[in-house]
């Protein structure tokens, strides 16, 4: 389950339910292809709300596929790719293509 609100709607958050899954298969001992998918229910509790804050903002949870590269070595990892978002929610837009990167540094 997830809770999401915004300042135009903070005592009234949607919840959701999501699920997410990933895959991952190594090209060499360093660089793996990834791919993941998420999906995002319409809200449980208000249902005829939209709030467009939150709505296909990819700062909050969302339905999407991706895939892309990731590269990994000691405690550093680098991602690029390739994500679509869809409307599952509301249904009001279209895929939204984008892509991403992501560098994480472990301690």
């Amino acid at each position: 389950m997830i809770k999401q609100s915004s300042y135009i709607n903070p005592h009234n958050p949607h919840v959701h339910l999501s699920l997410r899954s990933s895959i991952e298969y190594p090209l060499t001992d360093w660089l793996y292809f990834f791919a993941h998918g998420q999906h995002l229910t319409k809200p449980l509790n208000n249902s005829f709300e939209h709030d467009p804050v939150t709505h296909m903002n990819p700062l909050f949870i969302q339905t999407e596929l991706g895939t892309g590269l990731r590269a990994r070595h000691k405690n550093m990892e680098a991602d690029m790719g390739s994500k679509t978002q869809f409307d599952t929610q509301f249904q009001k837009s279209k895929p939204i293509n984008m892509m991403n990167s992501r560098v994480r540094i472990g301690f």
